[in-house]
This record gives structure tokens, sequence and C-alpha cells, in this order.
């Protein structure tokens, strides 16, 4: 739901906005192609995790590969298959795709004139987003995060053969599923003047104040602590048992005695106040040069506290975060001049209009420096039907406090760690093993620089009445990139080229057997400075307006063609191309008809579509995705309009891809298939 409303009078005017939005989640159970992790029916991996409900051991004497205990431990706890594959856990029907979302806030707009040449103005808003995310059960990877179940657990399958330590994997199903409920609050205020000087001038100077406060409730997570206790316990009534077949239920007590909540909280602030200025300079004879200039200072601010046992690595395959703070100062100088050297009223033969603009901005941080950018960009109209444009412009972005201060320690499912499973041989269990991530914040990050070329043309056919098309090209190249790289990718690289991102154990006896490295420590995937990027891409658009005896006719187009994304981690690595690669397709783009057989009805579909890409994980193409949306509107009497539309009106699944979890590339895809929406608007 939304309103805008307003009101004005002699001395002022006012606008209020306000909205309410609610959405329901949708999990990958929702939609078969992405209900099961296992992928390999369709060619794929199986990512399904080795923690399951029905534990599995490691064999205390070999301590190599999980197994069912021999028929010589004592237990009375039926463990079903003895092929290790057949206890894999499906986590995606656990697992939200879509998260249930509530906001809802408010916006407002007030002007009032002190004089007939000074207006005081405020723009003040609220926004309360609240998010519910969803992942399944906790899973313990007791061989890597140092859980055993202790000699006196009445449920070791080993008691009376070894007091070994007995490693072992096994998801909490019994504790539900891991929810975070994440509420934040958004406020944001801006007072301000407004001065008309003279004629041609005009000054505008304003404060502005924005923060954002976000509180994560984390629950049904497990305490570190706790769990070991229950491992260690002696009593059957409340000693914790992991090796039991897959109905057996362990005493609610005791689960309920692991279960932790966890909090977050994180609040950024930014505080700027601007001057700024615009006018004309002077007349040439194709009119007055504009120039535009201003400063602003800026002061901005980010914090981020866990609770205490988070920020111990006291939770259970959640890792944990350290308290963090960081701030900064900046200032800024920019002006800009508008010179037009050829109009209507001084044009000659092949220059109907030739417009020149020149920037520059000057930029001080407390934490980087200073730096200067410029700007330079022609506007050419050799003809009424054709225009040509060009920029050349250079760029500057410091690493934001987040990822500067915020560094995060967690556990990721879903990667495979290649150099130890190649699909002929796996060392012990590497194809469903959960890693710990070091992600986040890096203070040692330096700003990105870039360059920006674009060329454009607009063009107008005389032959053909309301056509337009356009054209477009860009050309970026950024240095010192900041990026989290792709945890895949890190696997996927070379063991040369991984060491600087992963941690690993001396490989083991049966490693060294196999010609395959130790298991993962850790992986560091911290934001880094890329060594440099380069994008070239093509944009086209035609705009097409007709009107014919059976009404009239409405045609766009919209495609982009990514030419080339060429990336350097280093200086020293090689540059890969992505363009054509995963979460990269080379051609986009949509197309609609829309037909109003009479004046206030208007109706018509919209084809969208996403080219093939190669999905080199597994040496195969994610094939092209194509969607047809349906929409029609009315204008209805009493000042009403009424739309009614579905989107994707076929139901089709994005195409398959082995790179993830969901079975689908998340970036480029919707997945949530047929959707089907009415809206009507009323003006009072």
């Amino acid at each position: 739901y939304s309103m805008v409303t307003g009101l004005v009078n002699d001395k002022a005017n006012a606008m209020f906005f306000m909205d309410y939005y609610v959405r329901n989640a949708e999990f990958l159970r929702d939609r078969d192609n992405s209900a099961n992790a296992d992928h390999s029916a369709q060619g794929g991996l199986d990512f399904r995790s080795s923690a399951s409900p029905q534990g599995r051991v490691f064999d205390p004497f070999s301590g190599n590969a999980l197994f069912v205990p021999p028929t010589g431990a004592t237990t009375t706890n039926a463990l079903s298959a003895t092929d290790f594959s057949g206890n894999h856990y499906n986590f995606n029907k656990d697992i939200v795709d879509y998260p249930q979302t509530t906001r809802y806030g408010g916006y407002s707009v007030i002007n009032y004139n002190i004089t007939d040449r000074l207006t005081a103005f405020v723009e003040a808003g609220y926004r309360k987003i609240l998010t519910e995310l969803q992942s399944a059960a906790t899973p313990v990877f007791g061989d890597t995060d140092g859980f055993t179940i202790g000699p006196n657990n009445p449920f070791n399958p080993y008691a009376g053969i070894t007091n070994a330590p007995i490693a072992f994997r096994w998801r909490a199903n019994q504790a539900g599923p891991r929810i975070d409920d994440i509420d934040t609050d958004v406020i944001r205020a801006v007072p301000g003047l407004k001065l008309e000087i003279g004629e041609d001038w005009y000054a505008e100077t304003a404060f502005l104040f924005s923060s954002s406060k976000c509180i994560d409730n984390g629950k049904n997570y497990l305490s570190s602590t706790a769990l070991q206790t229950a491992l260690n316990d002696p009593n059957p009534a409340t000693a914790l048992n992991v090796v039991g077949g897959p109905d057996y239920v362990n005493n609610p007590a005791t689960i309920d005695a692991l279960k932790v909540r966890t909090t977050r909280e994180a609040q950024t602030e930014l505080m700027q106040y601007d001057i700024k200025a615009n006018g004309r300079l002077w007349d040439l004879p194709a009119g007055p040069i504009g120039i535009a200039f201003g400063g602003e200072t800026r002061t901005e601010s980010i914090s981020d506290v866990p609770d205490s046992l988070s920020s111990q690595f006291l939770i259970v395959s959640q890792g944990g975060v350290q308290p963090s703070h960081g701030s900064r100062d900046s200032d800024a100088l920019y002006g800009e001049l508008g010179i037009p050297l050829f109009t209507r009223q001084n044009a000659r033969t092949a220059l109907e209009q030739l417009e020149v603009q020149v920037a520059g901005r000057f930029e001080y941080y407390s934490d980087f420096g200073t730096t200067a950018k410029p700007k330079i960009g022609i506007k050419w109209q050799p003809a009424k039907p054709i225009t040509f444009k060009a920029s050349y412009s250079q760029g500057f972005r410091a690493p934001s406090l987040d990822e500067l201060f915020v560094e995060n320690i967690g556990f990721q499912d879903g990667i495979i760690d290649t150099s130890r499973f190649n699909g002929t041989h796996a060392a012990a269990d590497e194809g469903g093993t959960q890693y710990k991530i070091i992600s986040g914040g890096n203070a040692n990050l330096k700003p990105e620089n870039s360059d920006s070329y674009y060329g454009g043309l607009i063009f107008e056919p005389p032959a053909i009445k309301g056509l337009t098309l356009t054209l477009d090209y860009i050309h970026i190249n950024v240095k010192d990139v900041i990026q989290a790289e792709d945890l895949q990718k890190i696997l996927d690289l070379p063991l040369a080229q991984q060491s600087a991102f992963v941690t690993r154990n001396p490989p083991s006896a049966q490693d060294i057997a196999l010609g395959v490295p130790g298991t993962i420590v850790s992986i560091d995937q911290r934001f880094i400075n890329l060594s440099s990027r380069q994008v070239d891409s093509v944009d086209f658009g035609a705009d097409y307006e007709v009107d014919t005896d059976v009404g009239g006719f409405t045609y766009n187009f919209n495609g982009t063609y990514l030419a080339s994304w060429r990336e350097k981690i280093s200086s020293s690595s090689p540059t890969t191309q992505n363009a054509g690669q995963f979460d990269f397709p080379k051609i986009k783009f949509n197309t609609s008809v829309f037909w109003a057989p009479i004046k206030k009805f208007s109706f018509g579909p919209t084809l969208n579509y996403t080219g093939s890409y190669s999905d080199s994980f597994i040496g195969k193409r994610i094939t092209e995705f194509i969607t047809i949306d349906l929409q029609a509107t009315y204008q209805a009497p009493y000042d009403s309009t009424i739309t009614a539309g579905v989107n994707n009106i076929l139901d089709d699944n994005p195409p398959f891809s082995s790179q993830n979890t969901e079975g689908y590339d998340t970036a480029i895809a919707d997945n949530r298939g047929r959707f089907i929406y009415a809206r009507i608007t009323k003006k009072l």
C-alpha cells in the first residue's frame, strides 16, 4: 500500500509519502529445480552435507574416513547405510530463497517561502525493515571443529574398545532451523535554505543527517561449551547421542540445554554539510555558459557489536565476529561548466548543435589523503535526426567503512575443494564438507581508481516517424578493484596461487598416497584489491510509437552486449576473461509491444532474454533463459488506474547450474516462477 498527498498555500507547500509492503517467504524446496542440493541427476555435483541427523563417526585407529562402527563396537544405535554417500543431508529443503520481508515508512518534503527569494526546506524520512532469514539446523563437524564423543558417553560406539577421542559429523535437526530476525531502522533528515540571487543565480545550503541501526536476533543456535559438555555426559538420560539412527530422538531437555540466542547490532551514521550554487557566467553566440560549483564536508562512522558468545567464537558452526568500530572525515570541492558552441542561434552545416561539458572534483579523506578527478563530455548534432555523445572521466572510490573494519568468521557448505576431490578420487569426505571462512573487512585496502570512456548516438530516422534508436559504448578500466573473491574460484586456483587465501593442514599418509594436499583449515575471503578490471559493453535501444486504424502501438527494446570483463588478481597472475562465464552472460535484452485499441486501455507482452554462458565448473553451458510477461492497464473513471499482469507467464524455471547449491545462477535469474499481480491507483 502506498499514498502520496500534499498541500499548498501562498507561503508554503508540503508533500507526504507513506507506504507499507509485506512479502512472505519462498523456500528452495518450493521450486522443483532448487529443492535438492544433489545435482548428480543433471550431470552436476552432489552438494548435500556430510553432517546429517543420522551422525557418522571417524575411525579412531586410522583417522581417515567416516564409517559405520564395526561389528565389534558396542552400540545399540543401528546405523543404516554402510556407504557414506547414503548419509548425506539435503539442506536445501530448510533454506529460504526469498526471505519474509516487511517494510514500511514515510517521507516528507516541506518548503516555506521566508521572502520572495529565500526559501527554507526540510526533507525527513523514516523506514522500518523486518526480515526473517532461515537456514538449516546447525551442522556439527567434530573432525574440523574439535568436538568429540566423550569416552564415558553411554552412546559412544567405541566404549570398551578405546579411550581415544571419537570425531564425528552430525546435524542437530531436533534443535530446529537457525532463524535470524533482522530489524532495521533508517532515518534521514535534511534541513536547508535556497536563495535566488538576481535573475540568473541560485544558491543552496543544507545539513544531512542519516542513520541506520540493524539488530540481528538469532535463535536455535548451539553453544560450543554446552555441546561438548553433553558429549561428555555419562548419564543415559541427559547425554547427547550423535550416532543414533534416523528416527532417534534425544531428550528434549538435552537439546534445549544446547540452544542459545544470538544478537548482533550494527549502526552507521552520516553527517554532511554542503553549499552549492549555479548560474550563468556570460553569453556566447550560441547561448549562456552555465556553471555549477560547491563544497561539502562529511563525517561517517560505523559500529558492529555481537553478543559475548559470538565474539568468543562459542557458537557451533557459526564462527564469530569481534566488535568493530570505524570512522572517517572527508571534504570535497566540485565544479562544472556547460559551454554551448553551436545551437539553433548560430547553427552551421554539420553543426546543428555542439556543447562541451567540463567538470572536476577534489576530495580529501582523513584516511586516504587527497584526490582530484576530471570529466569532459561533448554533445554534437550534425543534423536534426542524429546526435553523438562522448565523454571521458576519472573515478575514485575509497573503501567503505564496512569493507575496512567489519570482519566475520563463519562456515560455508556447498563448495568443493577441487584439489582433493576432482571427480575421479576423493580424499576423506570432500563432497560435503563445511569450511571455515574469514570474510569482511580488510584494513589494508587501497582505494579504487578508474578511467571511463563513453560514446553514444541517438538516431531518429526521418522516414519512420516515431522511431528512436540509441547505441552506447562503455569502456571502464579500474585499478585496485575492491572485491571479495568467489569461494569456489579460490578453490579452483592452482595450489601455488591458493596459498594466498587457503590455509591447510599437513597432508596425512592417505593424502600423500592419493597425491592430494592436506585438509583446509580456513579460507580467507576478506576484501582484497584486485590488480585491475576492464569492462567493455554495448547497449542498444529502440522505441517506436505508431497510430493505426486499429489503435496505437508502442514498441520498446533494450539490450546489452558484454563484450569483455577481464580481471587480474595480482600483477603476476594471468588475466581472466569473465564475459560469457558464470554470472556474466554476454547478451541480455527485453522487448515489449503494447497495443492500445482504445484511448484508456492498453495491454501487451514483454519478452526477457538472457543468453547462454559457460558453467565451467562442470564443463557445460547454462542455457538461455527466456520468460514472457503480460500486463494490461485501464484508465478507469474517477482518476483511477487499474493494472494487472503476470510475470513469467509460462512458469519457467531458471536453467540449471551446478556452481552453487541452489541449482541456478542466483545473481542472474529469478526463481519465483509465475507471479500474478494487480495494482489500483486512485487520485483523490
